[in-house]
């Protein structure tokens, strides 16, 4: 309907209207708002920073290094060509950072807060509403998740800037429709902004359906008497917002399927699952969400009635009004999303803002009372904000876990021990160790590994956690790492993903690989310092961390002195963990109860030696110490051991049955401990 039809009281402000708030209150809501972001940022978060951000980080790290788009390089050292990321924009803006010097950390950390101090100008400056609309951006930057998620490390700030920009250009192009040329521009540039959109984040393009809706349903074609006309006229209307965002996402998937070999990326094949236990998780993550957005619910909801009710409203609140309901079925279907402070549902935070700023802005526009209403809504919405920010939680899905900067206090130690010997690494949380480390790496939830990723996913009877559903263990130890760590950048004593149980019930893993415990001692993480932190790390004895046999001598790594031998699968999860009347029972509560103990008060712990840069082994407890020594050649030993106390000893026994031997060190009682071993050699007689 042109615009000088509609009726005045429902017909957009314009240019010159005089309802449009002034500058100064303008700049003062975005003061506001910055700040708000910033105390919640410093209170509740800082220097959280989610572990899958250093995924990002190292495709940008090995970018900048020449390794192209890369995350680990294959045994022979050439660089394997996965897409794990799914934000492609993010990686190149860090990369282009860090190429400019800037730390790769800080530059998510700025990419970031520049995207958040983006989105929250364009929504303070790009939208015509009354100054009683304005704390409707407030209520936005003061939500715990804006702050968490401006500095998390991941995309969402920068997908929301490009979200923010389209509506704007969107709604601003509605309000020119006196002026063709200018609406062509404003439209023009939502198309560039959903362009952007479309590489940095692989959900893009339905964002750019949404915003192609929204225009033609508040910008109808006139009615033809033939279909041809009236396609060509809508056509017009959706090229400038339509033809960027398609361009973009040409251009990706050639570049997808020349690069990686494949239509979508890797993180698609292993987020993309829906069954009866996913819809089921994913609703409880709505729910969660919608309690800890509900200061921005609010006023959105009264925007959506007002919206509904009058006509007007424009293409952002008419995207808003679209999206929310769709893209929550979305994430419904998907169940939702691991990391914390609904990452899934930050694409809605600007469409609900517009919306909210449209009901406070209809709201101040029916006098004196409704201006006071609006204001006291909008005032009161930013509250409500701060206050859940403040009160804390129990909701797990709102809360941020601790053991992000784990990662960069054990790589360093890591690097300095073992950087030498460049270990294979296999890991469940694939992002701080193996950015901090540099070592090639195995990501055994198939984020960054397309084997993993196109494995069946695990049956329902282990249970559903989104993200975490994949897993090859006969895979992974066909390839043989030399380092497995479950679950946390710390490592668990025991699996709890599906590749890991997997592997705990292959005969190559009991047999080939030993439980370690190494030692940090003091550390100071960006969190705090800590006294120590423990790593409980599987270690293959045969590996680059392993033994070495040469012609003349066998050398022991001292941290291999403590290592635990699991005879049997310990699982405590999953269908194949055995029951009370079934025969191995018995045999199993066993063990679990001597790994149990030994995890409890292990005899042996390798602590870091800040002298020698590495891990020696520190005897904690009288009695025998035993390493194994799998297919030791046939021969007589004599034993070397650096670091032995008074009175103990060290001797080679063999295995009955088999050609594996023990290094067994024996420590009597009344010896003097701690010991700490430094150096053990096996030499031929």
């Amino acid at each position: 309907m042109p615009p000088e039809t509609i009726p005045p009281e429902t017909r957009p402000p314009g240019p010159s209207s005089t309802d449009d708030a002034p500058r100064g209150w303008r700049w003062l809501c975005l003061c506001l708002a910055a700040a708000a972001t910033a105390s919640g940022v410093v209170l509740e978060v800082w220097p959280w920073m989610v572990d899958d951000a250093f995924i990002s980080l190292r495709y940008a790290q090995r970018l900048v290094e020449g390794h192209g788009l890369t995350w680990t390089d294959t045994a022979d050292g050439v660089a394997q060509r996965v897409e794990g990321y799914s934000n492609l924009l993010w990686v190149l803006g860090t990369a282009g950072l860090a190429e400019l010097g800037v730390d790769y950390v800080r530059a998510a950390r700025l990419l970031g807060g520049l995207s958040s101090l983006g989105t929250l100008a364009v929504l303070t400056f790009g939208l015509r509403w009354r100054t009683a609309a304005l704390p409707a951006v407030v209520a936005l930057a003061t939500t715990t998740s804006f702050a968490v998620w401006t500095v998390g490390g991941l995309e969402t700030p920068m997908a929301m800037l490009w979200n923010a920009v389209a509506l704007v250009a969107l709604q601003r192009a509605h309000e020119r429709a006196d002026a063709p040329a200018t609406r062509a521009r404003w439209r023009w540039l939502g198309g560039a902004a959903l362009a952007l959109l479309v590489w940095t984040r692989p959900d893009g393009p339905l964002w750019a359906a949404f915003a192609g809706a929204a225009v033609l349903l508040t910008d109808p074609p006139p009615r033809a008497s033939r279909l041809a006309g009236w396609l060509a006229a809508a056509a017009r209307r959706l090229l400038p917002v339509a033809l960027p965002p398609l361009a973009a996402l040409a251009a990706q998937l050639t570049f997808r399927k020349l690069y990686y070999d494949d239509w979508v990326p890797n993180t698609g094949h292993v987020k993309a699952a829906t069954s009866a236990q996913s819809l089921i998780a994913g609703w409880h993550y709505l729910l969660s969400g919608c309690h800890a957005l509900r200061a921005l619910l609010l006023p959105a909801a009264l925007g959506a009635v007002l919206a509904v009710a009058r006509r007007g409203a424009g293409p952002a609140a008419w995207l808003a009004l679209l999206a929310t309901p769709i893209w929550s079925l979305y994430v419904v279907a998907v169940g939702g999303d691991p990391l914390p402070s609904n990452r899934m549902l930050m694409p809605l935070l600007a469409p609900l803002c517009v919306l909210g700023g449209f009901g406070l802005h209809r709201l101040a526009g029916t006098g004196r009372v409704g201006a006071a209403a609006a204001v006291l809504l909008g005032v009161g919405c930013a509250c409500l904000a701060r206050y859940d920010g403040a009160r804390g939680t129990d909701d797990a899905r709102q809360q941020l876990s601790q053991w992000e900067w784990e990662g960069e206090a054990i790589g360093e130690q890591f690097v300095s021990a073992f950087g030498a010997r460049r270990p294979l690494l296999a890991v469940d949380a694939a992002g701080g160790l193996p950015f901090f480390t540099g070592f090639p790496s195995i990501d055994m939830l198939g984020l960054c590994d397309r084997t993993i990723a196109t494995a069946p996913p695990a049956p329902a009877e282990y249970g559903f956690f989104a993200g975490h559903s994949h897993g090859d263990g006969t895979y992974v130890l066909d390839r043989r790492p030399d380092l497995v760590l479950f679950g946390r950048a710390a490592g668990e004593p025991l699996p709890a993903w599906y590749g890991g149980l997997q592997m705990e019930l292959d005969e190559r893993f009991l047999r080939d690989y030993r439980l370690v415990l190494f030692e940090t001692g003091p550390v100071a993480l960006r969190t705090g310092p800590r006294d120590n932190l423990r790593v409980n790390a599987r270690v293959r004895l045969a590996g680059r961390l392993g033994y070495d046999v040469t012609q003349a001598t066998i050398d022991v790594p001292p941290w291999l002195l403590g290592s635990y031998h699991q005879q049997m699968a310990l699982r405590v999860k999953g269908p194949d963990q055995p029951k009370p009347g079934d025969e191995d029972f018995a045999a199993w509560a066993a063990a679990l109860e001597q790994g149990m103990a030994w995890f409890a008060a292990p005899g042996v712990i390798a602590v870091f030696d800040h002298r020698r840069d590495s891990y020696v082994a520190e005897v904690q407890r009288p009695g025998e110490h035993i390493v194994t020594l799998l297919d030791l050649p046939e021969g007589d030993y004599e034993v070397a051991v650096e670091g032995l106390a008074e009175g103990a000893s060290a001797s080679v026994r063999r295995v009955d049955g088999s050609n594996d031997a023990e290094l067994v060190v024996s420590v009597p009682a009344a010896a003097t401990l701690p010991m700490h071993v430094t150096k053990l050699t096996l030499r031929r007689r």
